[in-house]
């Protein structure tokens, strides 16, 4: 396998295995999404041996509509793991962790002017905090399109329930949902 140190590479490789995995779910007619393997393996605990996850993913695309040979599973199996974000690794992919480069390199990578430079995790989680707001609903539950290893924080730091499970959405805790209110105001108020 060629190694991908340049952060933009392995934001593309990613995005690849993505792909190959979505289109592997449609053509087994697999009820699972392509979120339930990424939760999966940034998930994976040190307690289980790591072919333990593999089985669990590889059975994810076996279905009485489909049979699919393992054979063409397993390489997109095998670079998800090493592609995809682990909590084990503060958020990072193998590939990122091995290479040096922090998740957040990643993320920034397609701005060059950005590159580089040293970001503040704790900026960056009350950005995150005050923006879930624009996607509150059902009183205090909020969307989950944000980078795996800040949700991770705000869950670490009490804000958010476990973003970690099959819902599409978290729930701001009591405190979280006053921090984010707070934070909005201060970012984006206009006075």
């Amino acid at each position: 396998m060629q190694q991908r140190r340049d952060p933009n590479a392995i934001r593309t490789y990613r995005l690849l295995t993505e792909l190959r995995l979505s289109g592997l779910l449609d053509r087994t007619k697999s009820t699972a999404t392509l979120g339930d393997i990424q939760r999966l393996i940034f998930d994976e605990s040190d307690l289980m041996p790591t072919s333990h996850y593999f089985a669990q993913i590889l059975g994810l695309f076996q279905t009485p509509k489909s049979k699919i040979d393992d054979e063409a599973v397993l390489p997109v199996i095998q670079d998800a793991w090493n592609y995809f974000p682990h909590r084990g690794l503060n958020g990072c992919a193998p590939a990122e962790f091995i290479a040096g480069i922090s998740p957040v390199d990643v993320s920034i990578s397609h701005l060059p002017e950005l590159t580089g430079t040293t970001f503040d995790d704790n900026k960056i989680d009350q950005s995150v905090l005050a923006l879930l707001l624009l996607g509150l609903h059902a009183k205090s539950r909020v969307w989950k399109g944000h980078s795996w290893s800040v949700l991770d924080r705000l869950f670490q730091k009490g804000y958010i329930s476990d973003p970690a499970r099959k819902a599409k959405s978290v729930v701001l805790t009591d405190v979280g949902f006053v921090k984010a209110q707070q934070l909005f105001k201060d970012f984006f108020g206009l006075q």
